[in-house]
């Protein structure tokens, strides 16, 4: 898969490493709102994530931009499960596991990071290339064509 998180101001980690900054497009949109809002978020708060980590933010908040953005992307999963659901997207099941193997790794780096094992590399890796460039810009491409089949009204979960 071509590259395609863009840069833009680049950044670099505490050593030395340097960081293209996440870039949302619209040509990474599905057409369904909820699920684009919550996409283009998702952009905005792992980058906020990535400056505080090379920027050597407080831990304190460190730990709260890891928090809001594992709960962001677990609500996010929950809430495309339920649209692809209505749209009786035929891979489910299996985008379901792609979810909690994302999940599970998710939390398993947190843990890396609260014992002081997890480097800024492997941190940019799992957000711009496993999270961002392979699931978000992969695996999800896949129900876009299920999604043009649901009314407007059924585009949000309950």
């Amino acid at each position: 898969m071509t590259n395609q998180t863009s840069s833009t101001p680049a950044q670099r980690g505490k050593d030395g490493a340097l960081f293209a900054k996440l870039v949302w497009r619209t040509a990474y949109e599905c057409g369904n709102p909820v699920i684009d809002a919550q996409h283009r978020q998702l952009f905005s708060h792992a980058n906020e994530l990535l400056t505080a980590v090379s920027q050597e933010h407080p831990v304190q908040e460190i730990n709260r931009c890891i928090a809001s953005l594992i709960e962001e992307v677990v609500q996010h999963f929950r809430d495309e499960e339920v649209i692809l659901t209505t749209a009786n997207f035929a891979a489910i099941d299996q985008h379901i596991l792609l979810h909690r193997q994302l999940t599970a790794k998710a939390v398993a780096l947190v843990v890396r990071f609260h014992s002081g094992t997890l480097n800024f590399a492997e941190l940019y890796q799992f957000l711009a290339y496993e999270v961002v460039a392979q699931h978000m810009l992969g695996a999800d491409r896949e129900f876009f064509p299920c999604l043009a089949t649901i009314p407007a009204q059924a585009n949000a979960p309950a």
